[in-house]
């Protein structure tokens, strides 16, 4: 992580105070405390629940969370995941009008995958402690604002992306498959219902049938591809308890685990 050299002091309306990377492990939590600055999270992977006084937000994967200055903050990793996240804290006169005059919204919105380089191109304008660096790295701060200004204004947050597909990604559903419906609501901040609808409108099926589908492709390779045991082919692939595992599988497909598998030694 990288500070400005005078972290007690800001000389310019908008200042860039600090740029960091975190990771934080299942269960992790930051806080709470007292912030006087305004605090941006873009989420990597995995999912983080932010509380700012009385309120609580999850920020999911490919997700934006500007924080304002709080009497309580408080952060947490949400589920049993890492979370990782890059973020900045910014300070100075306009640091929280920028915030309403660029229409930024107070809950989390999808953005796409975290831009990585621009965050470090940030934490670079902090190494110059000099008046004009600290100028330029106010000039790169309103840049970076108004860049997530411009992502959070084309809102309602799924136009034009697919929708269900973003719903996946903030569940980090290509890595994590025991996600299911309220999982993806919750990290969408929608309703079951809401999950249903769109499912339904952009690819024609429900969210159970899309995702016991991406399970039994998933369970189809390890089964051909691996030696790996059928109970731990279920546990990858979202089911807690392989008899369950083998009933859906060979409602599916019309064999047994253990059957299909055999067929890869067939000639």
């Amino acid at each position: 992580m990288t500070y400005r050299a005078t972290l007690d002091r800001v000389n310019v309306p908008l200042g860039l105070r600090s740029v960091g990377h975190a990771i934080l492990p299942p269960g992790y939590r930051v806080g709470p405390r007292r912030t006087t600055f305004v605090h941006v999270i873009w989420t990597v992977r995995g999912s983080g629940q932010v509380s700012l006084g009385g309120a609580r937000h999850v920020v999911g994967r490919d997700m934006v969370l500007v924080c304002p200055p709080a009497a309580s903050h408080c952060l947490a990793t949400w589920g049993e995941r890492m979370w990782e996240y890059r973020w900045c804290t910014l300070d100075g006169a306009w640091s929280t009008l920028l915030l309403s005059a660029l229409s930024l919204p107070s809950e989390a919105f999808a953005a796409g995958p975290c831009p990585e380089a621009m965050f470090l191109e940030l934490a670079e304008t902090l190494r110059d402690p000099s008046p004009e660096g600290e100028r330029q790295a106010g000039v790169a701060a309103y840049a970076f604002l108004s860049h997530l200004g411009g992502l959070a204004s084309v809102r309602p947050e799924f136009a034009g992306r697919g929708r269900a597909r973003v719903l996946l990604s903030r569940a980090d559903a290509a890595g994590e498959l025991d996600v299911n419906v309220k999982s993806l609501a919750d990290a969408a901040g929608l309703s079951r219902s809401s999950v249903h609808r769109v499912f339904r409108q952009e690819l024609g099926v429900t969210p159970k049938r899309y995702l016991d589908s991406l399970r039994l492709q998933t369970a189809m390779s390890l089964l051909r591809e691996t030696d790996m045991p059928v109970a731990a082919v279920a546990a990858a692939t979202g089911f807690a308890n392989a008899n369950y595992f083998a009933k859906f599988f060979r409602r599916k497909v019309g064999q047994t685990p253990s059957g299909f598998r055999a067929e890869r030694h067939q000639p």
